[in-house]
């Protein structure tokens, strides 16, 4: 009887204890660099938020749709208008790194930066990047 016990509850335990990262659980998700290529890499995005140092500027990216490709190429498209940077996802210092380059317009050379992941859910990110001085500079951004 102790074997057969045995037998059913070693799969159980195997199960309960093994740490998986799903990424379409609603809970914060701890950030990795493949949970962040595989999020980015699904779907469109918006960027709701963008807190610039002291003031909100999301106002010049609302009706930006972000496309980030599994390139590395980034497209930002507004009435098609379309906007292109590259991207990529790393780890610094042992923090989670989302790196946006684009080239112009000015807007869009402004979130040219390596951002730290602060939060991760399954259809938000947030971003901030401090400057030397101590300004901080943030992003949330949604997939739609």
């Amino acid at each position: 009887m102790k074997n057969k016990l045995l037998i059913f509850a070693f799969p159980l335990i195997l199960l309960a204890c093994s740490k998986k990262y799903d990424l379409s659980t609603p809970a914060s998700t701890p950030a990795t660099v493949r949970n962040i290529n595989a999020m980015m890499t699904t779907g469109n995005w918006r960027i709701r938020q963008y807190w610039h140092i002291d003031h909100d500027e999301t106002v010049y990216f609302r009706s930006y749709i972000f496309n980030f490709g599994v390139n590395k190429i980034i497209t930002a498209t507004k009435r098609g208008s379309i906007e292109i940077g590259s991207w990529s996802a790393g780890e610094e210092n042992s923090k989670n790194k989302l790196v946006f380059d684009f080239i112009t317009p000015d807007v869009f050379v402004k979130i040219s930066n390596t951002w730290e992941v602060t939060d991760l859910t399954d259809n938000t990110i947030r971003i901030q990047f401090t400057r030397p001085t101590g300004e901080t500079d943030w992003i949330k951004m949604e997939r739609n």
